[in-house]
């Protein structure tokens, strides 16, 4: 979708004027003024589908293709489009409460640094898992082969997400760092609550009557998540209701 919006919005510049292309951007961006006093409130959603320029849509795309699969692979289908979602929209909220000013905004890439929280949150969540991925790691490196993890990479996700970050702080860009920390921190407790719970339990392969562990025992280690699909829902359910709770309160002390 965040594709279709820039499309359009580049038919317009070429089919009518480049005027009529920042028009329909300014229509679609988050202005705080708009949403306080005429209820835009949907500009909360349209926001995070906006981009400020190529560079910013490239960056974003260039982000999403290259480490989102892995990161749903393991938060799970349901729970990265949760987050994505909620942490794009908490960018968003972010920007109208504490950014102060009335300048247009493009939110997409909040649901972005969201997911690079929500890894945060997911590491906190499972220090076993990620203490075993570790061992396993380093046991890969002894060997000679390569183990490195998705916000490991040479030029991982932290650093396509500074880049992002870059250009909040070019003026006139549209991107306002102040929905970057607010995806951010979004995600760091959406991954914590909504993504797996895993449990490390490690089994040995002991000879039946056998009362001590022989030295070549296979050594099996099976991981389960112990949250079920209701709970992410109710989960996601309750954060949706706090971010709402959060900014019709915080409307109603702006106005």
């Amino acid at each position: 979708m965040q594709l279709a919006v820039y499309a359009a919005g580049t038919w317009l510049a070429i089919s009518s004027s480049p005027e009529a292309a920042e028009q329909w951007a300014v229509a679609l961006s988050l202005q705080p003024h708009e949403v306080l006093t005429h209820g835009e409130d949907w500009r909360l959603a349209t926001s995070c589908l906006l981009h400020g320029g190529i560079a910013h849509l490239t960056l974003d795309t260039a982000f999403l293709g290259w480490f989102g699969p892995g990161i749903e692979a393991l938060l799970g289908h349901s729970a990265f489009l949760y987050i994505y979602v909620l942490s794009g929209l908490a960018g968003s909220a972010a920007v109208m409460l504490l950014s102060g000013g009335d300048d247009p905004t493009a939110c997409a890439t909040a649901a972005s640094v969201g997911l690079v929280g929500a890894m945060v949150g997911y590491e906190l969540r499972n220090q076993a898992i990620v203490q075993q991925s570790i061992k396993s790691r380093r046991s890969k490196a002894e060997d000679g082969k390569q183990g490195n993890s998705t916000l490991r990479k040479p030029f991982g996700a932290f650093g396509v997400v500074c880049l992002i970050v870059a250009l909040g702080f070019i003026p006139g860009s549209m991107v306002d760092n102040t929905a970057h920390v607010g995806g951010l921190l979004a995600g760091v407790g959406l991954g914590y609550f909504l993504g797996p719970n895993f449990t490390l339990i490690q089994e040995v392969d002991i000879p039946e009557g056998s009362m001590l562990v022989p030295e070549d025992a296979v050594e099996t280690v099976v991981v389960l998540d112990r949250r079920s699909s209701l709970d992410r829902i109710l989960m996601g359910g309750a954060a949706l209701g706090l971010l709402a709770a959060a900014v019709t309160l915080g409307s109603s002390m702006a106005q």
